[in-house]
C-alpha cells in the first residue's frame, strides 16, 4: 500500500514545472524522502548552453522522522553547493538554483551527469590503465583544488568512488554530495556541518586523523585538515588502479579499521600490478602517509599532489612512440591516449558484458582456443 501511495505521488509530480524545469522522469529515490527527477529547461533564457538544458531536480520533503540537525544539514549542503556552483569547469557538480520558501520541502536544480557513478564505472571495468587513471584523478584533484582554495576553505570529508560522478562518454568526473562537509574559517576554527557528536564519512576511505579530536561540553570534535580529503584520494587512486582496496574489510560500517592505516604496512602496488613505476606507487603513500614516523612525507597542498599527477603524465607522453594515422582524429596529448582506451577498451568490454549472446560466444572461443594448445601439446609429446 505504502509502495502504491509513493508511485501514486511521483506520477503526480512528473509534467510539474519547477524553476524553469519540467520534470520529464524520475531517475531515483533516496534517503531523507528525496527524489531525483530528470528535468528539461522550458524558460525563455535563449542563451542558456545545450549541457544545462537538462538538470537533475532533488526534491526533499520533511517528515515527523526528520530531525531539526538533518534539516539544517540539508539546509546547509545546499548553500555550500551554491558556494561553490560560482565558478564553472572546475568539476563541481553544480547547483543552478534552490528553493525553501516552503519549511517542510527543499528543491535543488542541480547539473545532470548523464554516465554513471566512479563506483559503477570501477565495478564494470574492475580497475583502469595508469593513463585513465591520471586523467580522471586530475579532474578530481582540480574540484579539490577548487574546494580547499576558497576564502572559507571546504574539507569534503566524504569522498568515494559513489559521489565521483561521470558523463556518458567518460571525459567528465565531477565531485559532489556536499552533506559533511567542513567549512574551515580563516583563524583555522572549524565551522561543522553536521553535529560532530556521531562519526561521520565512509569507513574505508576515512583517515586515522579521525581519531585526533577534542572534548567540549562532552561532545566530540574531530581536528578536520586536509589530510581528511587527501587520505580520500589516495583511496580512489589505489581503487583505480588495482580494483580493490588496499585493506580488505569484511565489516565496512566498523569504524575500528580506519587505524589499519596507522598500524600496519600497505602491499606495494607494484606487487600487484607489476607495471606500477616507483612515482606513481609513492603518489599513493604519500596521500595515505599515516604512521608517525611517515607524516612529514604528507603532501601540505593540493597543488603539490598536481604537480606529481602532471609529471607522470608527461613522463608517459614523452615516452610514448608518435603514431602518424591518429593525427587526424586526435591530438597528439595525453587526453587523446586516454579517448582511445576509453573507445576501444570500455566501449567494447561493457557492449561485450551486456550482450549475453556475445559474452557466451567469447567464452567458447577462448575455451577451444585453449583446449586447441593444450592437444598441440599433447600432440607433440606423443
Amino acid at each position: 500500500m505504502v509502495k502504491w501511495l509513493i508511485n501514486m505521488q511521483n506520477k503526480n509530480l512528473i509534467n510539474t514545472i519547477y524553476m524553469n524545469y519540467k520534470l520529464v522522469e524520475l531517475l531515483g529515490t533516496g534517503g531523507m524522502n528525496s527524489e531525483v527527477y530528470l528535468g528539461k529547461y522550458v524558460g525563455n533564457d535563449k542563451d542558456i548552453p545545450d549541457k544545462y538544458k537538462n538538470a537533475a531536480i532533488k526534491i526533499i520533503t520533511k517528515t515527523s522522522d526528520t530531525t531539526s540537525d538533518q534539516w539544517n544539514k540539508i539546509l546547509d549542503e545546499a548553500v555550500t553547493n551554491a558556494r561553490l556552483s560560482k565558478k564553472s569547469d572546475v568539476n563541481i557538480v553544480k547547483l543552478f538554483n534552490y528553493d525553501n520558501n516552503d519549511s517542510d520541502v527543499v528543491k535543488t536544480v542541480m547539473e545532470y551527469m548523464d554516465g554513471e557513478s566512479l563506483k559503477i564505472v570501477l565495478r564494470d571495468r574492475s580497475c583502469f590503465s595508469l593513463v585513465e587513471t591520471l586523467y580522471f584523478f586530475e579532474k578530481i584533484l582540480i574540484g579539490i583544488q577548487y574546494m580547499h582554495n576558497q576564502d572559507r576553505s571546504i574539507i569534503h570529508r566524504d569522498l568515494k568512488p559513489e559521489n565521483i560522478l561521470t558523463s556518458s562518454d567518460l571525459l567528465e568526473a565531477k565531485i559532489s554530495d556536499f552533506g559533511v562537509c567542513t567549512v574551515i574559517e580563516p583563524n583555522g576554527k572549524n565551522n561543522f556541518l553536521t553535529n560532530e557528536t556521531s562519526f561521520f564519512g565512509t569507513v574505508p576511505y576515512v583517515t586515522p586523523d579521525a581519531f585526533n579530536c577534542t572534548f567540549s561540553e562532552g561532545k566530540r570534535i574531530p581536528i578536520i585538515t586536509k589530510q581528511f580529503d587527501f587520505h580520500s584520494l589516495g583511496i580512489i587512486f589505489y581503487e583505480m588502479l588495482i580494483g580493490d582496496k588496499p585493506f580488505e574489510i569484511s565489516d565496512e560500517n566498523d569504524s575500528s579499521t580506519i587505524k589499519l592505516f596507522a598500524d600496519y604496512d600497505i602491499t606495494p602496488m607494484k606487487y600487484i600490478n607489476p607495471t606500477i613505476t616507483n612515482d606513481v606507487e609513492n603518489v599513493f603513500l604519500r596521500l595515505t602517509a599515516s604512521k608517525d614516523n611517515d607524516k612529514h612525507l604528507r603532501y601540505s597542498c593540493v597543488e603539490e599532489i598536481i604537480d606529481d599527477v602532471k609529471r607522470i603524465q608527461n613522463k608517459y607522453t614523452k615516452n610514448d612512440k608518435e603514431d602518424d594515422t591518429l593525427k587526424p582524429y586526435y591530438k597528439r596529448t595525453y587526453q587523446g591516449k586516454l579517448l582511445l582506451e576509453l573507445k576501444e577498451n570500455f566501449t567494447l568490454w561493457k557492449s561485450i558484458c551486456k550482450n549475453k549472446w556475445v559474452l557466451g560466444c567469447v567464452v567458447v572461443f577462448g575455451l577451444v582456443t585453449f583446449l586447441s594448445i593444450i592437444f598441440l601439446l599433447l600432440g607433440n609429446l606423443w
